[in-house]
Parts: structure tokens; C-alpha cells; sequence
């Protein structure tokens, strides 16, 4: 899954070496917070096999923008991300709370690498940089979106006509226009021939279960919203819940207008073979498409 967080939300970071940038912006997007630690890790450990084989790459090390979710959980998130990819400097902008909550988290913290303790930098804000607002960051990201499928504006001579060939033309020249690097386009797959699943989050608190017992269930879970084959019948509902879509008109309903990751066929099989759902999820997705 491509997981959101392009960046923080100031409009000036400033991060050298092997860092983590942390802004301090409060980022309220919605967010797995079991999902997020296990993509991280994930991307840790592909990250150390990656830098097994490039000496370049692993003597330059690496820098990692952080999202600006740091109340509550997000600041956990934020730990957790230090701790999967063995940061060694944090640069704090700015931010005098998040500064001292990372100082004493971090600066007596041991690593099971016997690696000395993350070290961290606060920097002052530049004079002029001001915090971009919830309807900013949001046309950000709708934009990253359709980027995602059109590709950059490019510029572009325009062409002229072949009855203009034999005019005489201007030696100015032409004028540009602006067009998309890419073309999406629509492909209609029958419903009976895909299979959607949406994320579903299962964490018990520890007052629930037995003294010095971890959860042994994976707290990510899968639940099918479209089966492949599925018969029709009467299983939709309005807000969907956790019951299967049967009918066009409820897969038009659920699914409209969202994202969806077209996940590689390994993965399926994987998945199918196992029942873990981490097959699916922890593994790298072969694109995106949108449900029109």
C-alpha cells in the first residue's frame, strides 16, 4: 500500500545525513497505526538487504521526511519509525515540545545494534515559513493523486496544421501548451471476476487478556468486500459493513471513486496458500487504479 504522509507540513525542512525530519505539525489524516509499524518494518528490512549489495548506497546513508502526526500515537508512530530504520541524527524545526519528548525518549535509549544513542538536533524555523492548513495539505495530496495517473505537466510546441504548410509563417516562435506526461485509460472487468478487501484493525487492550500475554492474532486483518465468483443475492448494505458486495449497483455504491492497489500475483497466491494477511500487505503492490 502506498501509505499517505508525502512530507511534512511546514513549507521549509532542513535535514542532512542519516535523519529523520520531524516538523511538529499536527497532520490529523487517518491512519493504521498497525498497518504503519508494519510497513515501516517492512521497509527497514527491505531497505538492509538493498544496502547489502550497493557500498555506495551504504556508506551515504539516507534521509527519511517524516509525516507531522506527533500527538498521542503519532508520536509512538514516530519512535517506532526512528527505531525500525536505526536514524542516527533527528532534526527537529521549530518545535521546543517535540524537541524535549524526542530528547528524552532517544538520548538514554540503547540500540540492539550497540550503536550509540540517536542524537537530536533542534533547528530554528526560518523567518517567513508559516504552517499550511488541513484544505492546503489536502489539495496536496489530491494532487500527488492525480499525478500519480496523469504524470507531470510538460510543455509542448504546438503543432501546425498540414493545410497551413505552404503559408508563410512567422519566424516567432510557436506557443507552448501545458499537457499531462501520461494517458490513463479505462479497462471495465466483470464484478465476478475481482476480489476487494479493505483493512480492518483487531487490537485488544492488555486489560483484556491474561497477565504477561501478548495478542497472538494478527491486529490487521483482511475483510473481503468483493469476492471473485460470488453469487448474487441480497448481502448488500448501505454502509456496506463487513458483508460481501453482490451487485453492480452496490459495488458502484461502496466503491466509487476510490483508490484501490492491484496487488501482484505472488502475493495472491501467497495469501491464498497461508491465510496470513500480511502476504498481501507487506508486500510491494503492482499499481493503482480508481474506480470510476
Amino acid at each position: 500500500g502506498e501509505t499517505g504522509g508525502k512530507g511534512g507540513d511546514k513549507d521549509e525542512s532542513s535535514k542532512s545525513g542519516k535523519s529523520s525530519g520531524a516538523d511538529g505539525s499536527s497532520n490529523k489524516a487517518p491512519i493504521t497505526p498497525e498497518l504503519f509499524r508494519a510497513q515501516v518494518s517492512q521497509l527497514a528490512s527491505r531497505i538492509d538487504q538493498r544496502l547489502l549489495g550497493d557500498d555506495l548506497a551504504r556508506a551515504s546513508g539516507m534521509i527519511v521526511n517524516t509525516n507531522g502526526w506527533i500527538e498521542g500515537e503519532g508520536f509512538d508512530l514516530l519512535l517506532h519509525t526512528v527505531q525500525a530504520l536505526r536514524i542516527h541524527v533527528v532534526l527537529v524545526l521549530g518545535h521546543d515540545r517535540l524537541y524535549s519528548m524526542l530528547k528524552s525518549k532517544l538520548a538514554t535509549a540503547t540500540s540492539d545494534d550497540g550503536r550509540k544513542p540517536t542524537k537530536v538536533i533542534k533547528l530554528p524555523r526560518s523567518g517567513g515559513v508559516v504552517s499550511r492548513g488541513n484544505m492546503f495539505i489536502q489539495r496536496l495530496r489530491n494532487r500527488s493523486i492525480k499525478q500519480y495517473f496523469y504524470g507531470a505537466l510538460m510543455e509542448r510546441p504546438n503543432v501546425l496544421d498540414s493545410s497551413d504548410s505552404n503559408k508563410n509563417v512567422s519566424s516567432a516562435p510557436a506557443p507552448t501548451s501545458r499537457v499531462p506526461q501520461l494517458t490513463p485509460f479505462l479497462l471495465q472487468i466483470p464484478m465476478d471476476q475481482l476480489t476487494v478487501y479493505k483493512f480492518s484493525s483487531i487490537r485488544l487492550s492488555a486489560s483484556l487478556l491474561p497477565v504477561a500475554a501478548a495478542q497472538t492474532s494478527q491486529s490487521i486483518q483482511l475483510v473481503p468486500v468483493l469476492q471473485k465468483g460470488a453469487n448474487s443475492g441480497a448481502n448488500d448494505s448501505a454502509d456496506n459493513g463487513n458483508q460481501l458486495i453482490t451487485t453492480e449497483e452496490g459495488a458502484l455504491q461502496v466503491l466509487q471513486h476510490h483508490v484501490l492497489a492491484v496487488c501482484h500475483p505472488q502475493a495472491v497466491q501467497a495469501f491464498e496458500k497461508s491465510g496470513q494477511a500480511s502476504d498481501l500487505y507487506l508486500s510491494g503492490v503492482a499499481g493503482f487504479v480508481t474506480v470510476e
